[in-house]
């Protein structure tokens, strides 16, 4: 309480300054997250470009041609493994298997290759870029499906865990879950097409699994003919 005689002491206002001291903290923090979430989405796409180049060219252009050409000494061992081996294990016919896998390691590896690369070298305009995302979520998810049916079989035909397939389908699962969580599409209709066309596979997937397990045959059966095959 002022006693009359005491003079009026007037503070200084200082709201406006903390005001502005506050702005200042808010902008430097949201420019530190965006730096942040930039730098994650460049590591994240240069990542993609990587394993989406290696799935083009091993699964794409070598494994899906080599299971589709007529000539050469490794499609004449595609043929014989799917003929004999991997098309009666897995409970399908071994030609029809053979061009199946073979036409889609081609097309999802190459679309993967030229998609990835294509995105960011900014080739494509917003709609086509969000479609072309969405699209290497299904291949990618194709690939891992191929890849991880094929260490599997390869984990029971040759009692190998670490196949050259299951390395490719470990690539194809962290291209796809890295493509999903941080280079995903923008538009939701492209996000629906993704999860529609990948849940597709999955199925597709199942449906090959309750095949084998009532047409395919037991390795033992196919063990003689896979030994001739690791002959060659």
């Amino acid at each position: 309480r002022r006693l009359p005689w005491q003079p009026i002491v007037t503070r200084p206002d200082c709201s406006n300054g903390g005001n502005r001291s506050s702005s200042s903290s808010n902008t430097s923090k949201s420019s530190v997250t965006i730096t942040a979430m930039f730098t994650a989405f460049v590591i994240a796409e240069g990542l993609t470009i990587l394993l989406g180049t290696v799935l083009g060219l091993v699964q794409g252009c070598f494994g899906g041609f080599a299971k589709l050409a007529p000539c050469g000494m490794m499609s004449v061992k595609m043929s014989k493994g799917f003929n004999q081996v991997y098309g009666p294990f897995l409970g399908f016919p071994g030609t029809c298997l053979r061009l199946v896998i073979g036409l889609g390691e081609a097309s999802a590896g190459i679309f993967i290759m030229f998609g990835v690369w294509g995105d960011a070298l900014d080739v494509f305009d917003d709609e086509l870029r969000n479609l072309v995302r969405a699209l290497c979520i299904v291949a990618g998810s194709a690939l891992m499906v191929v890849g991880f049916v094929a260490g599997m079989m390869h984990y029971y035909v040759d009692a190998k865990l670490c196949s050259p397939p299951a390395v490719l389908g470990c690539i194809a699962l962290i291209f796809t879950l890295t493509r999903i969580f941080a280079v995903e599409p923008r538009s939701v209709n492209a996000q629906w097409l993704a999860t529609w066309l990948t849940s597709l596979v999955m199925v597709m997937a199942i449906v090959a699994m309750i095949v084998n397990h009532f047409f395919g045959q037991h390795e033992s059966l196919v063990r003689e003919a896979n030994a001739e095959l690791n002959a060659l």
